[in-house]
């Protein structure tokens, strides 16, 4: 899993160094397809049943809150 990818994911927690239950969460994430890309894990959540890559939010104007790890899509881009 990418650095950043797995910085905004939200689900994924890292304690002690380690992601929590990160083997079982990679296969959840593998099934998931990227909205902008259409390419399979994609992490960051932009509605109820679509989700992006960094890269791919990024490219679509995403703002990303380093307080508190959160992704805010452009209502204009969902």
């Amino acid at each position: 899993m990418h650095g950043y990818c797995a910085l905004w994911t939200p689900d994924l927690h890292l304690v002690g160094g380690q992601f929590l239950d990160l083997e079982t969460r990679v296969v959840k994430y593998w099934s998931q397809n990227c909205t902008e890309c259409h390419r399979s894990g994609a992490t960051i959540p932009i509605s109820n049943s679509k989700f992006l890559h960094y890269p791919c939010a990024v490219k679509r104007g995403c703002r990303f809150d380093e307080r508190t790890f959160t992704c805010h899509v452009p209502t204009s881009t969902i």
